[in-house]
């Protein structure tokens, strides 16, 4: 009970120092899941950055401006997870185009991400419907990028941030469906329940 209350205190505290630098949190938090991927694979980073990002997006401060930070967070997860296409043409030493690549890249990709954050932010009526709307968006707007936008440009997907033992579930489920349950375990903390957070857990993990 000390314990519990004691870790409540700290996130208190932690997301009361958040909203003093709303706009800085929610960029490093979105560049923090990318630690979930290779070669890193320390998959609490991601639920620590998906998860306090929605918690966050409950305090009036940030819920008023929703759009504006849910576009930041998913410009920071994207900007962090394609820096190297801005990389790749400094072999043709076209250095003037990276900042260019920088910003417009990761800012088409954010913007369907936060679309669809800001309007269920708007309707769900609770933690838990909140995290399974946004999980299912997210993981239709990964298949739509992955297939349709740009001619198919499926990077990011959070169903690659697994290891080759999870992989092999795509042979049944494939990568979207993987995705789409690793986007709920990433959001699990945000829905208040434990049952669901340990249900996902054990299901990718176990």
């Amino acid at each position: 009970m000390v314990m519990a209350s004691m870790d409540l205190r700290f996130l208190t505290y932690c997301l009361e120092k958040m909203e003093q630098w709303p706009r800085l949190s929610c960029f490093l938090l979105g560049a923090l899941g990318i630690l979930a991927y290779g070669p890193f694979h320390f998959y609490p980073a991601a639920i620590i950055s998906f998860s306090t990002f929605l918690i966050l997006m409950e305090r009036k401060s940030f819920f008023d401006k929703s759009f504006l930070y849910a576009f930041i967070f998913c410009y920071g997860h994207f900007l962090a997870g394609t820096y190297w296409v801005g990389n790749s043409v400094l072999v043709y030493n076209l250095w003037y185009i990276v900042p260019i690549i920088w910003l417009i890249l990761p800012s088409f990709l954010a913007i369907f991400q936060a679309i669809s954050i800001w309007g269920v932010l708007k309707i769900a009526p609770n933690p838990l419907a909140r995290v399974l709307m946004i999980a299912t968006l997210w993981s239709l707007i990964e298949y739509m990028k992955g297939t349709y936008i740009l001619g198919g440009f499926p990077w990011n997907l959070n169903g690659y941030s697994w290891g080759i033992d999870i992989l092999q579930i795509t042979s049944y489920i494939g990568i979207y469906g993987l995705s789409f349950l690793t986007t709920l375990l990433f959001f699990s903390f945000a829905s208040r329940s434990p049952i669901y957070f340990f249900s996902f857990y054990y299901l990718l993990m176990g």
